[in-house]
């Protein structure tokens, strides 16, 4: 199963437009990642031969490689819709709900 990721937009995930800038998003599915520059990611392919494994998005902070962010999405929920899932998506620091 081919999975295809693009981070197209983000909001309010910082108030400091120097810590934005230092932000990066990390995308994987079991242990394959890719990660964006910045923010944004364009075109992350996977080949993944199970939908147990979810898409983890991870916003990092790129200076001190600290996990700001995280989200895990099933990929049942991409499987559910046709092959086509695009929402917004909300993601929330390392330890909250």
């Amino acid at each position: 199963m081919d999975v295809i990721v693009h981070i197209v937009e983000h909001r309010s995930l910082s108030q400091s437009e120097l810590l934005l800038r230092n932000l990066r998003s990390v995308v994987q599915i079991g242990n394959t990642s890719r990660s964006g520059n910045g923010v944004c990611i364009q075109g992350a392919s996977f080949r993944s031969g199970t939908a147990e494994n979810p898409l983890i998005i991870t916003i990092k902070n790129s200076q001190t490689d600290t996990n700001m962010y995280i989200r895990n999405i099933p990929i049942s929920a991409v499987l559910g819709q046709n092959g086509s899932f695009e929402q917004w998506v909300a993601v929330y620091p390392p330890g909250d709900p």
